[in-house]
């Protein structure tokens, strides 16, 4: 096994289920250890949380994404604001997962979810950069070791004006989707701008920006989650909307996002969707959202996770209907 292989957490046996993890839990608002299976010490990722119950804001916190170092500042997937709070390390990543030292993700008297992504080759990147708006195009290296599937980016700086997180996906809108982009805060379908990832595919080693202050804000930092695109453990696609649909991903999911790109939008319908198998509850496919402050839904069948992918309910606003639209989904593959 190659030193760099081993640098980035790969080889030696390690698979899905060392870098990905979701975890259930009860907050506590003092410190609270979180057992996710995960070891955390010195890794590099993030941990984004959602309560389950009540009404709170998405939330973010990494290894990159704050002025105040890592695992500090906490973004808020619903909004354009910087991190909330750069002096503060609010998640502790531990041998077991993490703790949560405040009320970040951990109010008392709410329930939460919380995904732990930890970067590995082909399967995740997280880095950071610094924009240059009305320069030159921006070149941004990365170490994911393959194409990426989807991209998402966010101006952490608290200085100036806050930005929306900017998603690239391969195929929201096939051989053009270098010129779209869609908000992860935001129910909107895709957009088009040749300005936004500079009308360039990203590559096997970087992405490209170009004069768009949201994605590349002139002296300002943001920071970068790259997916990885149909590899063994995570995949990045597309389907096509009708009732009762399946998607052939090859293996059984544990966590899926899915996202319409085209089509009627609005907030029934295409809001970005997040399911996992920890939150399964038989018949009931409990649904958050990443773009609101909704307690998760719990009251109907929406989808089932199978051995070979996942197929959609008939009829379910923003799943399957409208029907024909263009749908995207980034899905992770279930740990053996």
């Amino acid at each position: 096994m190659a030193i760099q292989q081993m640098l980035l957490g790969v080889g030696g046996g390690e698979t899905v289920a060392d870098w990905f993890a979701t975890k259930t839990y009860s907050g506590t608002s003092s410190s609270n250890s979180i057992n996710t299976g995960l070891d955390m010490v010195g890794k590099e990722g993030i941990i984004w949380t959602k309560a389950t119950t009540g009404s709170y804001a998405g939330q973010i916190v990494g290894s990159k994404g704050s002025t105040g170092g890592a695992w500090n500042g906490v973004l808020q997937v619903n909004s354009t604001s910087g991190d909330l709070d750069s002096t503060t390390e609010y998640l502790t990543p531990t041998s077991t997962g993490f703790t949560a030292n405040y009320t970040v993700g951990n109010d008392a008297g709410a329930d939460y979810v919380a995904w732990t992504f930890l970067k590995a080759e082909k399967f995740f990147d997280i880095v950071d950069y610094e924009g240059n708006a009305g320069g030159s195009t921006n070149t941004i290296y990365h170490d994911l070791g393959c194409l990426p599937g989807m991209i998402i980016v966010k101006k952490y700086d608290t200085n100036g004006t806050g930005r929306n997180w900017c998603v690239y996906h391969k195929h929201m809108d096939g051989t053009n989707s270098k010129d779209d982009y869609m908000y992860l805060n935001d129910y909107a379908n895709k957009a088009t701008s040749s300005q936004m990832w500079a009308n360039t595919d990203p590559t096997t080693t970087y992405f490209t920006l170009d004069n768009n202050d949201q994605s590349n804000d002139a002296s300002r930092d943001y920071v970068a989650y790259l997916f990885a695109d149909d590899e063994e453990y995570i995949k990045c696609g597309s389907y096509t909307s009708a009732a009762g649909v399946s998607v052939d991903l090859g293996w059984e999911p544990q966590f899926l996002m899915i996202k319409q790109a085209s089509g009627t939008a609005g907030s029934a319908f295409s809001n970005w969707f997040m399911f996992d198998n920890v939150r399964m509850n038989g018949d009931y496919n409990n649904r958050l959202w990443a773009n609101l402050t909704d307690s998760q839904d719990t009251s109907g069948t929406y989808m089932a996770f199978t051995e070979d992918g996942f197929t959609i309910s008939s009829g379910v606003n923003g799943l399957t209907n409208p029907v024909s639209d263009n749908y995207i989904y980034m899905a992770i593959r279930k740990a053996a």
